[in-house]
């Protein structure tokens, strides 16, 4: 006797209309406020003493837990967050589309701002006997820290996404913002960043992901992905994608048993968004043929 999966519930079709945050207007301008206050607080500790004496205190918790910051600096790289949030999330294409905008665009003004202030990360400049290192040993383009963008900007995608209504949604907000300040800390932790550029950083990630549901192109994205040959289109993307991060080298070695495990979440994922789209397709189906009447 054959055994077939259960059906998975296909998500609802996306609104033509904006993609409107589930959250009140007054958290997002909080929100809003600790974007641009993150910024600016970078801006202000970048080149000051402050900034080596706070380095050396938050690089000192290295050595205490470094497979700890090496799988949270893992999970920051925009690999990492786009299959663990995207491969997971085969029912919310609206998460999917600002997810690959915030990749895409917050990603490419964080390497500009990398490649035009060309700034010296700790390592170049305490040296090796005053700073720790776990993994790959860095020494420029060290402001803004991308981790921290993207931990940051998954943090708030999944509250705008999620929003604060039941008990449920305000303990994954909590998780989520765990999750971000892990990977934001890990980076002075690993002797990657300075705290300024965390802190930048941060601040570009929180502002993108509120930008997100807004952004140009986004809602046509989302269309796109949550019809049938977009489903699977999103389960060719994440087999490949998983495929390709457990296999390519990263700057966190000792965390290859994570990168490994999160491969096999994209290919997961990828037969997941399959069986969803084969969801959808029934159901199209069953919505024509219930319109054709019984004569048709």
């Amino acid at each position: 006797m054959s055994h077939e999966a259960a059906p998975l519930p296909s998500a609802p079709s996306v609104p033509a209309g904006d993609l409107r945050p589930a959250l009140p207007r007054h958290l997002s301008a909080v929100l809003t406020g600790l974007g641009l206050g993150l910024v600016l607080a970078g801006a202000l500790l970048w080149g000051r003493p402050l900034n080596a004496q706070v380095f050396l205190v938050i690089n000192a918790w290295g050595p205490a837990a470094p497979l700890l910051w090496s799988m949270l600096s893992l999970a920051g790289l925009g690999g990492a967050v786009w299959i663990h949030v995207g491969a997971t999330s085969w029912g919310r294409p609206r998460r999917v589309a600002a997810l690959l905008w915030v990749i895409v665009v917050g990603g490419a003004l964080v390497h500009l701002l990398k490649h035009r202030l060309a700034t010296p990360r700790p390592l170049g400049v305490l040296g090796a006997d005053q700073v720790h290192v776990i993994g790959q040993a860095l020494n420029t383009q060290s402001m803004p820290s991308g981790h921290s963008a993207m931990g940051l900007a998954l943090a708030v995608l999944m509250l705008v996404d999620g929003g604060l209504g039941t008990p449920r949604a305000r303990l994954q907000a909590a998780l989520w913002g765990l999750l971000g300040l892990g990977i934001a800390l890990s980076r002075p932790a690993v002797g990657a960043h300075w705290p300024s550029d965390v802190l930048f950083g941060g601040g570009l990630g929180v502002l993108a992901a509120l930008i997100a549901g807004r952004a140009w192109g986004v809602n046509a994205l989302a269309r796109r992905i949550d019809s049938v040959a977009g489903r699977r289109v999103m389960a060719a993307v994440f087999v490949v994608s998983g495929l390709v991060f457990a296999f390519t080298r990263t700057e966190n070695p000792s965390a290859h048993l994570l990168q490994v495990a999160l491969g096999a979440l994209g290919v997961y994922g990828a037969r997941r968004w399959w069986h969803s789209a084969g969801v959808k397709a029934r159901e199209q189906a069953a919505t024509q043929a219930a319109a054709a009447g019984p004569d048709a």
